[in-house]
């Protein structure tokens, strides 16, 4: 036979509710916290994306080593125009490398040349004024010498 303890039972039932109804109460405390009380904290910063372009000029003084050790000596330093080899080839003695932009050079010879035409028409002036003067000096003395002779 079989014995059915009814209040073990109902004991039973009553601890299951009283768990559930703890539950209940802890999500509800839960809820109300997030929904009031917690401060919404995004970890994201928004930025508008944009195109554009990226560029970065790089100047470098050194020696360039491949093999043996090679010094490379330039007259006057400046930008690259162009580069006549390419990596991995053979060079020579005495072979142009690289050729320097010498437009800046070009507008200093052209600035040379201007000033040395304003000197040589300078100079041009300064000798039609010296046989001027000249001029008027043996003018001057003629007169004087006229004017001093007896009569």
């Amino acid at each position: 036979m079989i014995k059915i303890n009814f209040s073990q039972i109902l004991n039973s039932m009553k601890n299951k509710n009283k768990i559930v109804i703890i539950v209940l109460i802890v999500l509800l405390i839960f809820s109300i916290y997030q929904a009031f009380f917690k401060k919404d904290k995004d970890g994201f910063d928004f930025t508008e994306v944009t195109r554009g372009t990226i560029t970065q000029e790089i100047s470098e003084t050194g020696k360039i080593q491949k093999g043996e050790e090679i010094n490379l000596n330039f007259k006057n330093s400046g930008k690259i125009e162009k580069i006549y080899v390419k990596i991995g080839d053979n060079v020579s003695a005495n072979q142009d490398l690289a050729k320097l932009d010498t437009s800046q050079l070009y507008i200093q010879l052209k600035e040379a040349e201007a000033n040395f035409n304003i000197i040589k028409a300078q100079k041009s002036d300064a000798q039609i004024s010296l046989e001027d003067a000249q001029d008027k000096l043996e003018d001057a003395t003629a007169t004087a010498d006229e004017t001093m002779m007896p009569i």
